[in-house]
């Protein structure tokens, strides 16, 4: 059971890497949207929908900067949402490595949101003639995928044992995925 109250404490930051978010931040749009298929039948109104599991929320923080402070508070902070993807080099494939930013902030803990990567970067608008400025970075929420292992057809034939190089493989890649989720 949750026990946060808005109007006892505030929701103007976030804590992203540990690091508490500078000026006055506000969450965008996040949402915890459920994915589903609309199979209709032919002929016939109405429709089975099927679901397909939780999607990924895509949301923006907007970063409100007021004062000297605050923006020297950013550029400290800034290397964190600017961190590129890096990227890898497996055999003859090549990837970006996902590092993923933990984030805590009361609205997105309620959603389940806990790890995000940055999508966009904008630059700082100045949104009020007191000197304010806006930066708004656009996230996508991070969840590695979970499930049941898919299942194998009742009439399926048992697969052969791999060699000890393709178990060594297979081991690698179960290792790998176990570190990223």
């Amino acid at each position: 059971m949750r026990t946060w109250n808005p109007l006892q404490h505030g929701t103007n930051y976030a804590i992203i890497q540990g690091v508490k978010t500078p000026g006055v931040l506000d969450v965008v749009g996040a949402d915890a949207p459920r994915k589903w298929d609309e199979r209709p039948g032919y002929g016939l109104s109405g429709a089975w929908l099927i679901y397909c599991g939780d999607g990924l929320s895509h949301f923006s923080l907007k970063f409100r900067l007021y004062s000297v402070q605050d923006w020297l508070d950013w550029w400290a902070f800034h290397p964190i949402v600017a961190k590129r993807p890096k990227p890898v080099v497996r055999g003859d494939q090549f990837y970006a490595a996902v590092d993923a930013i933990s984030i805590w902030h009361p609205y997105l803990d309620a959603l389940g949101i806990h790890s995000i990567v940055v999508e966009n970067e904008l630059e700082p608008v100045l949104t009020e003639d007191t000197g304010e400025h806006t930066i708004e970075v656009k996230v996508a929420q991070f969840r590695a995928p979970k499930g049941p292992a898919a299942a194998k057809p009742v009439a399926a034939k048992p697969t052969p044992a791999p060699d000890p190089v393709e178990q060594k493989i297979i081991d690698n890649n179960n290792i790998i995925q176990r570190l990223a989720g």
